[in-house]
């Protein structure tokens, strides 16, 4: 088991998220756990995402093309110093205790894998978030 409080890597992968990073963003700066390093790939985004990153003074890189989901995590598992890591897409918000409580689950049960309840959040109003999920790139919370 790692040291009392490990260093988890949250390797975050970007690709046309401008419109919902800054949420994704502000979890992962709320998180409970007192040591996290942030990973970003962005996966060569057309959109504002860059820039957004930047105005949020975000250390990342951008990949010259989009080298997809797979190749993008493993870039950012390459790159990570952490005890554990936490594969992040960037439409993904983390409550508070995510990291904190996957660390204590994974010390307590000598674990080195931990899953996570995933939560639809509804995008509309007027969506029912229990109902069936929409296929066009509504948000999720963890």
């Amino acid at each position: 088991m790692p040291a009392h409080d490990p260093l988890v890597s949250i390797a975050l992968l970007t690709y046309n998220s401008a419109n919902v990073i800054d949420a994704t963003l502000d979890a992962i700066e709320a998180q409970t756990h007192p040591r996290v390093e942030l990973l970003v790939l962005d996966n060569d985004s057309s959109d504002d995402t860059t820039q957004r990153l930047r105005e949020r003074a975000v250390d990342f890189e951008v990949s010259p093309s989009n080298v997809g989901f797979v190749r993008g995590m493993n870039q950012l598992f390459e790159r990570s110093n952490g005890d554990y890591i936490v594969f992040l897409n960037a439409d993904c918000v983390l409550s508070p205790t995510f990291v904190a409580r996957a660390v204590e689950t994974a010390g307590r049960c000598d674990a080195d894998v931990v899953g996570a309840h995933v939560i639809r959040i509804a995008t509309d109003v007027n969506e029912d978030p229990t109902g069936p999920a929409r296929l066009d790139g509504g948000r999720q919370a963890v």
